[in-house]
């Protein structure tokens, strides 16, 4: 469990972002496995790995996969999760819009969990990462 995520939690991930391609690119501008935005990673490779490296670094699967990990174990501990959904929807969604959902209590309840994400996208792409978890959960832990 590198950085304190589960593998089928990364698993997921890269399943729903990119379906294992380590050359997708999203219309958005996301690279990789992990599907990262050039300004997510240049801000981890500086400010919290503090490795520097250089922007292409970000095509290299392995090193895809660590930052990807890296942020989403960040999200998670920024958070206080209980359960991964609102890591997710941060990944997904941004950290600033989800610092305003759980504002709301009107998307969210007194335990600090998300009950409503206004995003379409956002909401499907939790449940599709979740669910994805679940199945890697299945196949690589219940035998």
């Amino acid at each position: 469990m590198e950085y304190n995520v589960p593998e089928a939690v990364i698993y997921a991930v890269i399943k729903v972002e990119s379906d294992f391609d380590p050359v997708a690119e999203s219309s958005a501008g996301a690279i990789g496995l992990m599907q990262l935005m050039p300004s997510t990673f240049e801000d981890l490779t500086v400010n919290f790995l503090k490795e520097n490296l250089d922007k292409h670094a970000i095509y290299v699967p392995e090193i895809n996969i660590k930052y990807g990990t890296y942020y989403l174990s960040y999200l998670y501990q920024y958070f206080d999760c209980k359960s991964w959904d609102i890591a997710f929807a941060a990944y997904n969604g941004g950290m600033g819009n989800v610092q305003k959902w759980l504002a709301d209590p009107e998307l969210s309840d007194e335990n600090g969990n998300l009950t409503n994400i206004p995003f379409e996208e956002t909401e499907n792409y939790v449940k599709k990462v979740c669910a994805t978890v679940a199945d890697y959960e299945k196949i690589y832990y219940d035998k």
